[in-house]
């Protein structure tokens, strides 16, 4: 009796066991997250002056195939997307005074990616 017992705890705890490795390996190979961050200097600003905010925006490619993310640059020129999801995506970036800036940006599972521009100024208009 007293064996049948200690083999069936035995069993039992090696089953839980088996169960929870699965599901730890499981939620490990799903783990699927992406990030992005960067810097964006701007033509003719010295670095020790306030930088201009840009609009930072990763869109799905192609738009609509999944969540579009935004941010603003922080007074030094710098942005990130801690959690993104996965796949292709287009990066712009616009600044008032200075010409768009677009990119095509591949994100698999678990990337974190730096990210540098420069945004160059916008030629005068003339009268």
């Amino acid at each position: 009796m007293i064996n049948r017992n200690i083999r069936a705890i035995a069993l039992n705890a090696t089953l839980a066991t088996a169960i929870l490795l699965t599901l730890s390996s499981a939620g490990l190979a799903q783990s699927g997250g992406a990030s992005l961050r960067g810097w964006v200097a701007f033509e003719n600003v010295a670095y020790g002056d306030k930088q201009p905010r840009a609009k930072v925006v990763l869109q799905h490619d192609p738009p609509g195939s999944g969540p579009a993310y935004s941010t603003e640059t922080d007074e030094h020129g710098f942005f990130e997307f801690p959690h993104t999801s996965l796949g292709r995506f287009k990066l712009e970036i616009t600044a008032k005074g200075f010409q768009p800036y677009t990119a095509d940006v591949y994100m698999p599972s678990d990337f974190a990616g730096n990210w540098a521009v420069q945004l160059k100024a916008e030629a005068p208009k003339r009268p």
